[in-house]
């Protein structure tokens, strides 16, 4: 399965602002959004385990 079949329907924000980070995503031709100084959310229900709160 490709990796744009995987994400499709999820979003990519990206808490970086490394020029890097961006080459390779854009690179790749995945959509995504940069959100710095605390702008993205990181909270996660508690229910979730610990490799399941990467993809959520």
């Amino acid at each position: 399965m490709l990796l744009h079949q995987l994400l499709k329907g999820k979003s990519i924000v990206l808490a970086s602002q490394s020029p890097r980070r961006h080459q390779l995503l854009r690179e790749l031709g995945l959509p995504f959004e940069v959100r710095v100084n605390g702008e993205a959310n990181e909270s996660y229900p508690s229910s979730l385990k610990a490799e399941q709160i990467p993809v959520y």
